[in-house]
């Protein structure tokens, strides 16, 4: 498939919008200090994104990874400050790679940030002592242990929850649970 190298869009100050077709891979680095660029549409074929593969493009308000997405490396979204809305398949990249919401989008982020989770499971530790204000809208199959801990989780779909692991609500801000 049609791949996007390391830095291949790196630091174009002037690109507000981005349409991709046909993309399977997004490498390291390669949206990095796009300050402009607030939307990037075509990603239903991407299986990789690289480390910090966007990161810094303070400008981008919402990306949506597809199920067929078995990687997101470290710092994806670090730095992405005006991001409200992700999509992206939870299952493939944290047990295969795990990592963490806090190393997908880097300790300090601290935006309000609506994560819709395509498949079924959080993990174990997954959000705990993320700051973000999250609000999870998929209904998770299993919440592992500590998987909101300390974390800023103000909401939760737990409609078709099954399994609720140890402390895994404790410290965090949830003000809602449906």
């Amino acid at each position: 498939g049609n791949s996007i190298k390391r830095k291949f869009f790196a630091h174009m100050d002037n690109v507000c919008e981005v349409r991709l077709t046909n993309v399977a891979e997004i490498g390291d680095l390669a949206f990095v200090g796009d300050f402009n660029i607030e939307t990037i549409s075509g990603l239903n074929k991407v299986t990789y994104v690289g480390d910090m593969a966007f990161a810094d493009c303070k400008a981008l308000k919402s990306i949506v990874l597809p199920v067929s997405c078995a990687h997101i490396g470290l710092g994806a979204f670090e730095g992405c400050s005006s991001l409200t809305r992700v999509t992206y398949p939870i299952d493939n990249h944290q047990v295969e790679y795990d990592i963490s919401a806090t190393e997908l989008f880097g300790e300090d982020y601290s935006s309000s940030l609506n994560i819709e989770i395509v498949g079924g499971d959080i993990p174990a530790g997954y959000f705990e002592n993320f700051n973000a204000n999250v609000v999870v809208t998929v209904s998770p199959k299993t919440v592992g242990n500590s998987a909101f801990k300390n974390s800023g989780l103000t909401q939760i779909a737990l409609t078709d929850t099954a399994k609720i692991g140890i402390e895994a609500f404790t410290g965090s801000k949830i003000t809602v649970a449906t």
